[in-house]
């Protein structure tokens, strides 16, 4: 019967021992660093907006620039509503700190929407981009 605190001291064996470790802590930290991380929707193109011109650009255009939208709606005068719709959120640094999180977590967000009025041939009567960041606290500071 082998000595255990001679079987660490072999260095084949403490190689393995630390390689494994080195391997758990990293998926732990993985998958920490993931589950701090939520996207919904596709990232929209300002350049994109910037050509889209009131009373000329087409629902064909719309749908080359931005793809299908996330909603769509019947607005006045029989005019479809298009919603494009984008949110990234992502914990701070500080929420993975432990006991700093008590104090100085939160998470930083970024939002955006585009919605576009469509008259009945196609073509843009109106649209409005609003491109917005915030950042939440949820320690005590």
């Amino acid at each position: 019967m082998k000595n255990i605190s001679m079987t660490f001291r072999d260095p084949e064996v403490t190689s393995r021992h630390l390689k494994r470790r080195i391997m758990k802590k990293s998926i732990i930290l993985i998958v920490l660093l993931l589950a701090g991380c939520a996207t919904v929707g596709t990232k929209i193109d300002q350049s994109k907006v910037d050509q889209i011109k009131d009373g000329v650009t087409t629902r064909a255009q719309l749908d080359e620039w931005f793809g299908q939208p996330n909603q769509q709606s019947l607005g006045d005068g029989n005019q479809t509503i298009l919603t494009y719709s984008y949110v990234h959120s992502q914990a701070s640094g500080a929420s993975y700190v432990p006991v700093v999180n008590l104090f100085a977590g939160g998470t930083n967000t970024n939002q955006q929407v585009l919605m576009i009025a469509v008259d009945k041939n196609g073509i843009v009567v109106r649209h409005l981009m609003n491109d917005s960041k915030t950042q939440m606290k949820t320690g005590l500071l």
